[in-house]
């Protein structure tokens, strides 16, 4: 499952995801849906969960299935 692999991608490399998702230009909604993760669960970050909120109504906004679900809107 891809959440399984999760904690493992965002300890690595949290500071890769947090930069794309805040580069100029904009990111995109799976970006945005990893930084939710890395929030919502702590993962390579204090855990936050308003800004896991904040990513994960991004990522939904642009159109992340997985984040729909999660926020109970798909």
């Amino acid at each position: 499952r891809f959440e399984d692999a999760l904690p493992d991608v965002c300890r690595k490399t949290f500071c890769n995801i947090n930069a794309m998702a805040h580069r100029p230009g904009g990111s995109n909604h799976i970006e945005k849906y990893y930084l939710a993760l890395c929030y919502l669960f702590g993962f390579g970050t204090s855990q936050n969960e308003d800004a896991a909120n904040e990513w994960l109504k991004a990522a939904a906004a642009d159109g992340n299935h997985r984040a729909q679900v999660r926020l109970g809107i798909w």
